[in-house]
């Protein structure tokens, strides 16, 4: 193959690849390929086009391509930043990580990809991209993907709370959010639920929130889950968690509002289906109460 001149796109689709992790086809065509009429995406000319570009860019180690492992016998594609990437974006001087400066002459691709998990949590973090570019009244300010969300609790031990995603949103007037998003599978039981959340009690608690998101607020603790049953699961691993928690130090723990709901609500796949859902902002969720709660992701 021939040099292989960079335009533009190529860079940004690498810079938004280190910033997510990995992104699928049809994610990048998403992003930067696709036309949009209304909330459908057109992508039918568009896959062909990126389809061989994205060749072009393997075949040069700009990116890598590697696999998600799914429940079924389909595995699917996904694309990382490959090490000629990793130098293009050095050379640049672009920093995908906040908390680590000199990843790019360590990592490159070295990534876990564990699951469909990850395909869901990046399918609602690229449609609420594209919400962002849709809607006036939706910003999406600021995100830090599954690997940049590790906010260690201060104390002897090394605890961690570690969020699937973390938002920030504006609605273009006065009003800001943030959020911290868990994407739940299903795969973890109602004691290790409530560790996960007394987790997040004690990242409040220490405010330590405050300078790792220079935050005066605690973001809003939303969960995403697979079905009803699930949900309801999750609703009472808070509430026996508040319970647990409650003491004086951290009383106005008992009182922090959870939004939920389930990936059918969220329409976490629709990326995949071919277009933008405007459903993470409808009144589709839920407190831990399961009384009905406006959507978390506007002020």
């Amino acid at each position: 193959m021939t040099n292989l001149v960079l335009t533009d796109r190529d860079v940004e689709i690498l810079k938004m690849v280190s910033r997510v992790g990995f992104l699928t086809e049809k994610q990048i065509c998403t992003l930067f390929y696709s036309k949009h009429k209304g909330f459908e995406l057109d992508m039918t000319r568009a896959r062909g086009s990126l389809s061989k570009r994205i060749y072009q860019l393997v075949a040069k180690d700009l990116l890598a391509k590697s696999t998600i492992p799914a429940s079924g016998t389909i595995n699917r594609v996904a694309y990382l930043l490959g090490r000629a990437g990793a130098q293009v974006l050095k050379d640049n001087r672009e920093i995908e990580s906040r908390n680590n400066n000199n990843w790019l002459s360590k990592k490159s691709n070295d990534i876990l990809i564990r699951s469909r998990h990850d395909l869901i949590a990046t399918n609602f973090l690229v449609n609420l991209i594209m919400l962002s570019r849709r809607l006036p009244e939706f910003n999406l300010v600021d995100w830090l993907p599954d690997r940049d969300c590790r906010f260690y609790i201060p104390g002897d031990k090394k605890r961690v709370s570690n969020p699937d995603l973390y938002l920030s949103t504006w609605d273009g007037g006065s009003s800001t959010s943030t959020l911290f998003i868990e994407v739940d599978r299903g795969t973890l039981d109602r004691k290790s639920l409530r560790v996960k959340i007394r987790r997040s009690f004690e990242y409040y608690v220490s405010r330590k929130y405050q300078s790792d998101l220079g935050e005066t607020r605690f973001p809003r603790l939303c969960f995403l889950a697979p079905e009803n049953e699930r949900l309801q699961m999750i609703m009472q691993a808070i509430r026996d968690a508040k319970v647990f928690f409650s003491t004086p130090a951290a009383k106005d723990v008992m009182g922090m509002p959870f939004w939920l709901t389930t990936f059918d609500e969220a329409d976490v796949h629709s990326i995949d289906r071919g277009f933008i859902s405007h459903n993470p902002l409808e009144d589709r969720w839920t407190n831990e109460l399961g009384e009905q709660a406006g959507s978390p992701l506007l002020p």
